[in-house]
C-alpha cells in the first residue's frame, strides 16, 4: 500500500509539473530551444586553494530566471555532475548552441563562491575554488564566470563587433590568428 501511494504521488507531482521544470520553464524551453532534451551534463569540480578536492560541497544550479533548478552534494574527488535541461542563452546563439546557469556552493569551513554564466554543453567541465575562512578578515562569498571556451568568447566579440561595423587593430607581433577590435568604424 505504501510503495503505491509514494508512486501515485510521485506521478502526480511529475504530472502537476511541480518536480522538473514548471511549465512556464516549458514554454520558454520551446520558444528558445532547449540545449538537449534530457539535459546536458556539466561535471562540477570543486576545491580549496591548495587545490585538496572537496567531499560534500553543496551546489546550487539557478537558470535564467532565477529558479533553483537542482541542488547537490560533490562526491569524494569534489565531483558533483549536474544533469541540466535549459533554453538556449541568446547571447551566445550566432557563436555557439548552448544554455547558461549561475552556480552557488557551499562548503562547511569555506566561503560561498557564485559563478555567473556556466556553459551548458556536452562534456562542460567547470572548476570551482573555495576560499577558506579566515577569522578577522572578510570572509564573503568570491564570484567568477563560468568555464567558456575561448573561440566561443572569441566569437562572441566578433559578432557584435561586425554588427558595429568596427575595424579591426593591427595584429599584434607574436600573435597567431588574433587581432583585437579597434573602438572606430569602418
Amino acid at each position: 500500500m505504501r510503495k503505491w501511494a509514494i508512486a501515485c504521488v510521485t506521478g502526480i507531482l511529475l504530472a502537476t509539473g511541480e518536480v522538473g521544470m514548471s511549465s512556464a520553464a516549458q514554454v520558454q524551453a520551446k520558444d528558445l530551444g532547449i540545449v538537449s532534451g534530457r539535459g546536458t551534463t556539466v561535471e562540477f569540480r570543486v576545491s580549496n586553494v591548495q587545490m585538496k578536492r572537496l567531499d560534500g560541497a553543496r551546489v546550487l544550479i539557478i537558470d535564467d530566471r532565477g529558479k533553483l533548478i537542482q541542488s547537490g552534494l560533490t562526491n569524494r574527488e569534489g565531483v558533483y555532475d549536474a544533469r541540466i535541461a535549459t533554453p538556449l542563452d541568446r547571447r551566445f546563439v550566432p557563436v555557439k548552441k548552448m544554455g547558461t546557469v549561475t552556480a552557488i556552493l557551499f562548503a562547511d569551513g569555506y566561503n560561498e563562491s557564485i559563478v555567473f554564466d556556466v556553459p551548458v554543453q556536452s562534456g562542460q567541465v567547470q572548476p570551482v575554488m573555495l576560499n577558506p575562512i579566515v577569522q578577522n578578515q572578510r570572509n564573503e562569498p568570491t564570484i567568477m564566470l563560468g568555464n567558456i571556451h575561448r573561440h566561443t568568447y572569441i566569437g562572441l566579440v566578433s559578432y557584435y563587433a561586425e554588427l558595429q561595423k568596427l575595424k579591426k587593430q593591427p595584429p599584434i607581433p607574436g600573435e597567431q590568428n588574433y587581432a583585437p577590435w579597434s573602438s572606430r568604424t569602418q
